[in-house]
């Protein structure tokens, strides 16, 4: 592996630590001297790496560059070996289009709405709530892999959605707002949410008894406190926005299919390629037929948001919900470039009598037509006594088919058998 100039790595709001680091250590393993960019919606994890940052590493190694879009416009406008960022799909159009203006590579960790689907063999749907719930709300739902809407088989409803509400308060108590539900990290971010909600409620007054708002609601959300309450809403309409835009907060739409048919067209029917893909059943062909049918960076049976918990398996997306991946062993590959290098020796008669090059014809022309596809693949040769016998095997070779033309003969069938035989056991014992 080789490393390149320096990378530049842009960090997330929503873990602006870990993932601009682990990022970031992926680079440095590599070789690369580093410039970290965290997010401008944490200025206290921005003001903290800049701090420490320079008393434990070289500037030359490592640096971190504190701003907003200004600042971040301006590195992007620089060359890089690559670009690593982590965000929105809005921005990544921007990181790429930057990289594009100096063929700059990029990997960009993205997002999307992460469908989950609970099929009509799912059992334990207890533990299936607990689970549902527990990725829906882990960090206030400021995940790119969280489940972004839950898509239930009919038979399965009215048993799941209770079990969906009583984990909530096992989990969160009577109270969310009093528990350890974190908070949305901005205003801009829970105004929206707020808008998002606001949206269906309206929609379920005019007359749509199907919409219902299991628990929530934009009333008990408080935008003061950075609080958004978490809120359950069954049966949303397609085309309202809870449906379209990625909803990274704790709002959880649920909608009711008659069967998987029916799923896999609406999880099919959504903007962009989702980041991860859930499936509860107690099937695995089940499993591996919505993975063939629904496209996704990721898929996971009967749990959500584990895939990306350790460093064994690559992090990253598909089309709009990435490009690239990363973690553990795959940042080494992902933060360096694989270098191919050949030795040729130098020796007399290692190129045949300028075998390979032209003219083409007479022995040299028979050579290419017939020598060449029954050939194995040409060894490095280090030797001279390896030499010598790779270029009698070739000029044997040329004898006996330049010797018999008659193309009915069986003796040609049989010394072309033979000598196929003799090529690849002479290059097998040749072969470094």
């Amino acid at each position: 592996p080789r490393n390149g100039p320096a990378v530049l790595v842009i960090g997330p709001s929503n873990y602006p630590l870990s993932l601009g680091l682990i990022a970031v250590a992926g680079s440095l393993a590599a070789g690369n001297p580093t410039v970290l960019k965290p997010s401008e919606f944490c200025p206290s994890c921005a003001q903290f790496l800049s701090k420490y940052v320079p008393k434990y590493f070289d500037s030359n190694v490592l640096q971190v560059v504190e701003g907003g879009v200004a600042e971040t416009t301006a590195l992007l406008a620089h060359e890089w070996g690559l670009i690593h960022f982590t965000g929105s799909e809005r921005v990544g159009k921007i990181v790429a289009a930057a990289g594009a203006k100096t063929l700059t590579p990029y990997v960009l960790e993205l997002g999307g709405k992460c469908p989950c689907y609970v099929d009509e063999t799912c059992h334990s749907l207890p533990q299936v709530a607990d689970r549902i719930v527990w990725g829906k709300l882990l960090n206030c739902g400021q995940n790119c892999v969280s489940p972004d809407y839950l898509v239930v088989h009919k038979s399965k409803v009215d048993a799941l959605l209770p079990e969906l509400k009583r984990t909530l308060e096992v989990q969160y108590g009577k109270d969310p707002k009093q528990s350890a539900l974190g908070k949305l990290v901005a205003k801009s971010h829970i105004q929206r949410a707020i808008e998002l909600i606001e949206e269906v409620e309206t929609l379920a007054k005019a007359n749509n008894n199907e919409i219902q708002i299991l628990c929530g609601g934009s009333k008990e959300c408080d935008i003061n406190n950075n609080y958004v309450a978490p809120t359950f809403v069954l049966n949303p309409p397609l085309d309202c926005r809870l449906m379209k835009e990625e909803i990274f907060s704790p709002i959880l739409p649920i909608v009711v299919v008659s069967s998987r048919e029916e799923a896999v067209e609406l999880i099919n029917s959504r903007p962009g390629i989702p980041l991860g893909l859930y499936t509860y059943t107690n099937s695995d062909a089940i499993f591996q037929e919505m993975n063939q049918r629904c496209r996704s960076g990721s898929a996971v049976r009967n749990d959500n948001v584990v895939q990306f918990a350790g460093p064994h398996l690559p992090t990253g997306g598909l089309g709009s919900s990435g490009t690239g991946s990363y973690r553990g062993e795959y940042s080494l590959q992902t933060f360096s470039h694989m270098l191919p290098t050949v030795y040729r020796p130098l020796l007399p008669g290692a190129d045949l009598n300028m075998a390979r090059c032209q003219p083409y014809v007479g022995w040299k022309r028979f050579a290419v037509e017939h020598i060449l596809p029954i050939s194995p693949d040409i060894p490095v040769l280090k030797t001279f006594k390896k030499t010598v016998l790779a270029a009698a095997i070739v000029v044997v070779a040329v004898v006996v088919f330049a010797n018999n033309n008659n193309e009915n003969n069986s003796f040609i069938y049989s010394a072309r058998a033979g000598l196929a035989i003799m090529l690849r056991t002479a290059a097998e014992a040749i072969s470094p």
